[in-house]
């Protein structure tokens, strides 16, 4: 049985070696820089402020309403009860349904500051625009501009935003980081399934071989320690090479295998016979038409008080209306849309937060505590800001959920079960120790980060050399 265990390390070892050599390196390379994404903060501060001369009729059936610039151009937005969803110019109130070529290159010249050199219109994925959920913005063109970065800009004919954006540099730490790691090969990344499964199963034999290694490493070591009992003996190799795949396997063998491991979690959903999560089809919703009447206080006098508000929305809060609008440096301030209410509102307190929520959780038991620091599943990263203070709502359900609330505007920010929180240790943490404590210190984070992808990447590299002068002699 142990010779099969050789054999499988051996082989996995020959197929996975220089896969997981790349996935090290790309990983030192994100470290520090990650795929390009779209700035949107950024975007923002090229609208210009709404002007105050609004005037909106009374719109039945209509669940959500907002109000925007897009660079000098006002446009309302509104999303009926059956989920559609329509864009009107202001004020000729005539209906957006794509943006020409010359809005979306005048978007592109103010955001790089430059012309365009090259213009392409494209209607399926590419390199930079891999993701399913960009299948609702074709067609996209595709500016490069004149500038001294290189960069290209994807701007959007249906919703006339940018989508996306790259540059020389971020182009080349993709090419070095993201994409060997996420193995973001063009061809097989266009079919998300495929691309999917092939990586779970690379990750999934990798994991298996570190397991079988790791095993082998200390089986090995307890028979050299029973003959002589010294710490030169924790290896029975002689051969250089062997020797040192031997000492590292035993010194980062399972940080290697909770790496691989981590990054398969990455993709995969934890399993409903370990913890059940809520099946989201099956949540109730009562949506009902915003009624616009209950919106006493002007609008206009609200674009007056602050007159650099670039977007408006008119929302329903526990049953009383309020207007959400955000200027072009991306604040966002909650006002009373009640005149009979102060203009300002500051905050949600606990007992408003447990009126609203407890329509929505229903019978279950719950406590809404408020905090003022982060805890180790509230705690910001790249993909996410987490503003303090914030409630922490904890229900007692069979899922265990918890939710955290923002007191400015209710809003929900973040949201944990059984099962996701299984994620969350065997994703974020194993693979890049996304906790509290490390959070609170950088640099012991960053110094591990190092010491073990640097460990992880030399064991890696022992075992292709081996692999190579395996496969050389083989060949004579």
């Amino acid at each position: 049985m142990k010779i099969f265990f050789i054999k499988l390390h051996r082989y996995l070892g020959l197929a996975l070696g220089l896969v997981f050599v790349i996935w090290f390196i790309s990983g030192f390379v994100m470290m520090f820089s990650s795929f390009p994404k779209p700035l949107k903060a950024e975007y923002a501060r090229l609208n210009s402020p709404i002007h105050p001369t609004i005037t909106l009729n009374n719109r039945d059936s209509i669940k959500s309403l907002a109000l925007q610039t897009r660079l000098d151009e006002t446009l309302l937005s509104t999303t009926k009860l059956n989920g559609k969803q329509t864009t009107y110019s202001y004020p000729d109130m005539k209906t957006v349904s794509v943006y020409s070529e010359t809005d979306c290159r005048k978007l592109a010249v103010c955001r790089a500051k430059a012309s365009v050199g090259e213009m392409e219109m494209i209607s399926d994925y590419d390199r930079w625009i891999p993701w399913e959920k960009y299948k609702d913005y074709f067609p996209i063109y595709k500016y490069r501009m004149n500038d001294g970065k290189k960069t290209v800009l994807y701007v959007s004919s249906v919703t006339g935003e940018i989508v996306q954006e790259t540059n020389r540099t971020t182009r080349l730490w993709a090419y070095l980081g993201a994409m060997p790691h996420w193995v973001y090969i063009k061809q097989l990344r266009l079919h998300a399934d495929c691309w999917k499964n092939t990586i779970i199963i690379i990750s999934a034999l990798g994991s298996v071989m570190c397991l079988v290694g790791l095993w082998l490493g200390l089986s090995y070591s307890r028979k050299a320690w029973k003959r002589k009992r010294t710490i030169s003996s924790i290896t029975p190799y002689k051969h250089f090479w062997f020797r040192w795949h031997h000492i590292l396997g035993l010194l980062f063998g399972l940080v290697t295998f909770t790496y691989v491991f981590s990054g398969m979690m990455s993709l995969c959903e934890v399993p409903q016979f370990i913890a059940k999560s809520p099946d989201e089809r099956a949540v109730r919703s009562d949506i009902q038409a915003l009624p616009l009447t209950r919106f006493t206080r002007n609008v206009n006098e609200v674009l007056t008080h602050y007159p650099q508000t670039n977007w408006v929305e008119w929302s329903m809060i526990g049953g009383e209306p309020y207007y959400k609008i955000s200027d072009n440096e991306g604040h966002k301030t909650m006002l009373n849309a009640d005149r009979n209410r102060a203009e300002r509102h500051a905050a949600f307190s606990r007992k408003e937060l447990q009126n609203i929520y407890s329509k929505q959780i229903g019978r279950h038991p719950f406590s809404l505590t408020l905090r003022k620091e982060y805890d180790n599943y509230y705690i910001p990263s790249q993909k996410r800001q987490c503003p303090l203070p914030v409630y922490r709502l904890a229900i007692d359900d069979e899922f265990k959920t918890t939710l955290y609330i923002n007191p400015k505007t209710s809003e929900l920010l973040a949201g944990y079960t059984n099962n996701t929180r299984i994620r969350r240790w065997t994703y974020n943490f194993l693979h890049s120790f996304n906790s509290l404590w490390l959070l609170e210190h950088p640099f012991w984070r960053r110094l591990l980060e190092i010491c073990l992808l640097g460990g992880g990447l030399m064991l890696s590299i022992t075992a292709v050399v081996l692999t190579v002068r395996r496969s050389l002699r083989k060949m004579k």
